[in-house]
């Protein structure tokens, strides 16, 4: 009867830590998707900053094409406005598990201004050329976490093209900014 019971007790704690484990997995897991969730929230959020600024910039655009009377200008911009407005349109209404989260970059990188939306992030090996980054979120939405001059090691997601010639250039979504 004892070596039965002992048996038993194994058996049971042995139940227990498979539950407790499988649980904790589980906790573990839905923490994650948590995460995720969030982060691509953060990054959509950017990428609407991102559209309404290309939008802004675009308008001002137009205004000076038809002050010059540059009718094939006109066009051009008013096709590239038409194209932002239905991606806004796209990112306001998109489900979040839609979304897929755009390639992380990891690289020093540093403000040489106070930093606000659409202030441009300088990283090394960044030339005349670019690439060019500007911002359009940070993680926890402020700004004056990047200091002026600061070197950072930075992770952040590439949220939405940037107009800007021929030359790359891309809005971001800070994620982390470490010392």
């Amino acid at each position: 009867m004892k070596k039965y019971l002992c048996g038993a007790w194994i058996g049971l704690v042995a139940c227990m830590v498979i539950l407790f484990s499988t649980v904790s997995c589980l906790a573990q897991d839905a923490a994650r998707v948590t995460e995720e969730t969030e982060l691509k929230q953060a990054c959509m959020a950017a990428a609407v900053t991102a559209i309404q600024t290309e939008i802004s910039r675009h308008e001002k655009w137009l205004a000076f094409r038809n002050q010059q009377g540059d009718s094939q200008g006109v066009k051009e911009l008013e096709d590239s406005l038409a194209l932002l407005r239905a991606d806004l349109e796209k990112y306001r209404h998109m489900d979040v598990a839609a979304y897929v989260l755009p390639e992380k970059v990891v690289t020093p990188a540093w403000v040489e201004n106070l930093a606000a939306e659409d202030t441009l992030l300088h990283i090394d090996m960044m030339t005349k050329s670019g690439p060019f980054y500007h911002l359009a979120g940070v993680t926890g939405g402020d700004y004056t976490v990047l200091q002026v001059n600061t070197r950072y090691n930075m992770t952040f997601y590439r949220v939405y093209p940037r107009s800007y010639w021929n030359m790359n250039s891309d809005y971001i979504y800070v994620a982390a900014a470490e010392k």
